[in-house]
């Protein structure tokens, strides 16, 4: 049975991915729109651009006695030195958010995985 329906299984893995990323996405940027700018205070940071990898280089933020651990790329470079920064803190005060911060290409690539899982599950359909 597997092996003849293979697309429309195989479809559900892009299908969900999809969906979870866009729902995901959505939730972000709302909690973007919805909050407030504060300043934190850097704990921990790179201490140059050199030191600073796209997939596995973080900074340590402290605000209101609480600490958040953010990703960070190349475009962090211009805060290197810095003891505080501007940021968006959301409206539950749970995650801080770099101002000007995009979820839109997050959305546009989900949304894209979830027409290669509904393409997957037609081609599935079709061959029967």
């Amino acid at each position: 049975m597997f092996y003849k329906n293979f697309w429309v299984f195989f479809s559900l893995i892009p299908i969900l991915l999809g969906i979870l990323g866009i729902s995901t996405s959505y939730s972000n940027k709302t909690n973007y729109d919805e909050g407030i700018d504060v300043y934190a205070s850097v704990i921990e940071q790179p201490s140059n651009c050199d030191d600073i990898d796209y997939k596995s280089t973080f900074v340590k933020l402290r605000y209101d006695n609480k600490v958040y651990i953010e990703k960070i790329g190349k475009s962090y470079c211009e805060h290197i030195g810095k003891t505080r920064l501007l940021m968006r803190l959301s409206k539950d005060r749970d995650e801080l958010f770099f101002i000007g911060q995009s979820f839109d290409d997050n959305i546009g690539a989900s949304f894209f995985i979830l027409v290669i899982g509904i393409f997957c599950a037609i081609k599935g359909f079709r061959k029967k």
